[in-house]
């Protein structure tokens, strides 16, 4: 059973929920965890939750628990920016190095699903809406300890936006189109036969590689100031808790430079996994 959270606290996400709950989700027994009754809703095999503290910060500390043990967790949430550019947005979560200032552990990514995170994509990029362009985010923040695949779907990047009507009920389509699309085995993904890869290099909002959506469908992304920290043993996990076998590395040629494309060329040998140029 996919399972869509949202936060009592984040605007965006109960912006997001309502229009959900509209599609014709149903009350069911609230949901026992570590921090309490979650309140729950349920529809044709999707189940609804709502948890009372911010979802990168506080879904670890109820990790262990049964609530996220399922196929697949969308979370669905606002997204800041400094810019504060109105945007759509889909990422893994994780962290490449020894802050974890935004929840999650350090050095630990989360586990995801590379076909997921394309179907999302590629619904916000076929539903576009004026003035909110959808991105592929490299991989950041928490959570990072929970047993299920999970991915992040957003509203960006104001107070005025995430309050708003259509890029919220537009994310709300691309979250329902994600799980009918799990419980179907990702019958269009299959067809658009898109490689399942990993990236690196790039920005932050990962431009070459949601240019390249038609050709990969990625998992977690390190984008190019992450690269210093990324070693064979954060590649091995950016594999391993990838849901679907990786199979290529995908290298944003000029979001890198010589001595970190030479560097990544030995950890993909060491494991493995061919490489490719974008």
């Amino acid at each position: 059973m996919p399972i869509i959270v949202f936060s009592s606290l984040d605007e965006a996400g109960k912006n997001i929920a309502r229009h959900i709950l509209e599609s014709g989700f149903s009350p069911t027994a609230p949901i026992e965890s570590a921090k309490g009754p979650l309140e729950a809703w349920e529809k044709d095999g999707i189940r609804l939750v709502q948890v009372p503290f911010l979802l990168a910060t506080g879904c670890d500390s109820i990790a262990p628990n049964h609530v996220f043990q399922t196929d697949l967790v969308i979370f669905a949430s606002r997204h800041r920016s400094e810019s504060g550019t109105p945007c759509l947005t889909v990422h893994a979560t994780g962290n490449y190095g020894a802050s974890a200032e935004y929840g999650g552990r350090p050095g630990e990514l989360s586990r995801t699903s590379a076909r997921a995170l394309h179907c999302a994509y590629r619904f916000l990029e076929s539903h576009r809406i004026q003035g909110f362009d959808p991105y592929i985010e490299a991989t950041h923040h928490g959570p990072t300890s929970l047993p299920s695949p999970s991915i992040f779907v957003e509203v960006g990047s104001t107070e005025n936006e995430w309050k708003m009507g259509a890029p919220a009920k537009t994310v709300a389509e691309a979250i329902m189109h994600v799980c009918q699309s799990k419980l179907s085995g990702y019958p269009n993904e299959a067809a658009e036969g898109t490689a399942v890869a990993i990236g690196f290099g790039g920005t932050h909002y990962a431009a070459k590689f949601s240019k390249n959506s038609g050709k990969y469908a990625f998992s977690h992304i390190a984008p190019k100031h992450a690269l210093e920290t990324v070693d064979a043993a954060m590649v091995g996990q950016m594999v391993e808790k990838t849901q679907e076998p990786i199979e290529c590395a995908v290298v944003d040629w000029k979001g890198t430079n010589q001595q970190a494309r030479e560097k990544l060329f030995k950890l993909f040998a060491g494991a493995g996994i061919e490489w490719k140029r974008t």
